[in-house]
């Protein structure tokens, strides 16, 4: 978003904390971070909110246009969620 200059209030939470579940559910029900609030949005999973910004604020210039570098990009970013530890 800063790269972008699209304007963001940014929290840093500290995960590992008696209070950390408290301080997630007003955002989420599931405890997930990162989380984006955008106006009465909200989106807790980091390639969906990658994309979104990029349709919401960049008419789509966020992410590669040719299918195939954005197939690879997303079939990278996709094996982090699934498989990284």
């Amino acid at each position: 978003m800063k790269q972008f200059q699209i304007g963001l209030e940014e929290k840093k939470v500290f995960l590992f904390t008696d209070t950390i579940d408290d301080e997630l559910a007003q955002y989420n029900s599931n405890f997930k971070v990162p989380v984006l609030l955008d106006k009465d949005l909200i989106i807790w999973n980091s390639l969906v909110i990658l994309e979104y910004l990029s349709k919401q604020y960049l008419v789509g210039s966020g992410l590669p246009k040719p299918p195939d570098v954005h197939a690879i990009s997303r079939s990278i970013s996709v094996e982090m969620h699934s498989s990284f530890f």
